[in-house]
């Protein structure tokens, strides 16, 4: 029986990576790997518990996202190799202190477990099936930022869901006579709720800190727009980064999940035009359907990406990908997407340094911080009606008709 000395990943590309059937690891490597962990791991058993977790949260939450189930499935990732490594034992045999020491873990985790970069899971091999891709020997469970050599904690709701997600798992497991626990219980997991202080800070700090955030302007949402155009005329790459700045300006969706991506990938088909409004649907027709509405605004600008594709607006956009060149089917990461972003920032950087007087109602900040994570949080929020308080006046009250 063998050790295990790095973790090793257990998600597919799509989905958990179990199969149907047996809900045990269907990649060969993988499975040689849990298979050879000592007796005491039981391995196997603890990948099958997590596979039916999975998908009892599933079946429970029909309208959750495939992001929301991500989630779920890289926390056990790494609940199960932190049980192989460091606990040395099966999930079955934690008690109260390995599941705060788990936590501790995640929150300032070893080094070795750490990249600041992501890497694949597996060695993809287009000729080859998933179930035969070697294990990709660089990846790691976590990806963080460093500062001055030590790991930065992430932000406090990942935390939070870290701790949600493994009570749920305990809890389950003892609900489950075929997964018996052998110092966890109902009582005890529900008294670790109450008592594992959660990360979230006070209301108070959390307004201080929003009020810090860098926001720009409408005014200056206009101007990086302006320059954008701009720019797009002689750098076709620009005209990416411009139609993913109208996106995370003109609405909701995730930028991330329109990219090329191992788990999910955006597609044109996915726009469509009703009633002159834009909209984008996830999941169409199933159980966990979504429907995106796009505000008004945005119609210039996805006429203008599809120009820039050869494409018409007006008819059913096809099976590609989104951010892609016209001639290509295939689209370009999020990383290259964030690639681009900052070069356009460094084009608009030069401009108001060489041209500083022309510039002086934008604010100098733009050109340092500026990104599509910074739109979207200077995009407007809708304004809601003030809540009615008390019994309405008399005045307010509908009168009785004397017809």
């Amino acid at each position: 029986m063998s050790i295990l000395h790095q973790p090793v990943p257990m998600l597919a590309p799509i989905g958990w990576g179990a199969c149907i059937n047996s809900g045990l690891p269907t990649n060969a490597h993988l499975r040689a790997k849990l298979e050879s962990l000592d007796n005491s791991c039981k391995a196997l058993k603890c990948y099958h518990a997590a596979s039916m977790f999975l998908l009892h949260k599933m079946v429970s939450f029909d309208g959750a996202s495939e992001r929301h189930f991500r989630k779920y499935s890289v926390s056990l990732e790494r609940i199960l190799n932190w049980s192989f490594i460091v606990a040395k034992k099966s999930v079955f045999d934690w008690d109260q202190e390995d599941i705060q020491r788990y936590l501790d873990f995640v929150e300032v985790p070893d080094s070795s477990w750490v990249c600041s970069t992501s890497f694949s899971r597996f060695v993809s091999n287009k000729n080859e099936p998933y179930e035969k891709w070697p294990i990709n020997e660089r990846w790691r469970p976590f990806k963080r930022k460093y500062s001055d050599g030590a790991v930065i904690p992430p932000y406090w709701g990942g935390l939070d869901k870290e701790r949600t997600i493994i009570l749920d798992f305990f809890l389950y497991l003892f609900q489950r006579a075929a997964y018996p626990l052998a110092y966890l219980d109902a009582n005890i997991v529900e008294k670790l709720r109450r008592e594992i202080p959660t990360k979230r800070p006070p209301r108070s700090l959390r307004r201080e800190y929003r009020k810090r955030l860098f926001k720009m302007s409408s005014f200056e949402l206009d101007w990086i727009f302006e320059k954008a155009t701009e720019f797009s005329e002689g750098k076709w790459q620009y005209e990416l980064v411009l139609f993913a700045m109208a996106i995370m300006r003109y609405s909701k969706l995730p930028i991330k999940s329109l990219c090329r991506g191992s788990n999910s990938t955006g597609l044109l088909s996915q726009f469509y035009r009703q009633s002159a409004e834009w909209n984008f649907v996830t999941d169409s027709g199933a159980p966990t359907e979504r429907i995106y509405k796009l505000d008004a605004e945005i119609d210039s600008y996805i006429r203008r990406y599809l120009t820039y594709l050869g494409l018409a607006w007006d008819l059913p956009l096809p099976d590609t990908h989104i951010f892609r060149r016209p001639e290509k089917e295939q689209g370009f990461g999020y990383n290259y997407l964030a690639k681009m972003v900052k070069s356009l920032r460094q084009e608009i950087y030069k401009l108001v340094e060489n041209h500083r007087s022309y510039y002086l109602n934008i604010s100098q900040e733009i050109p340092q911080k500026f990104s599509l994570w910074v739109i979207r949080k200077s995009r407007p929020l809708p304004t809601r009606e003030p809540k009615r308080r008390g019994r309405p006046h008399k005045t307010q009250l509908p009168r009785a008709s004397l017809d």
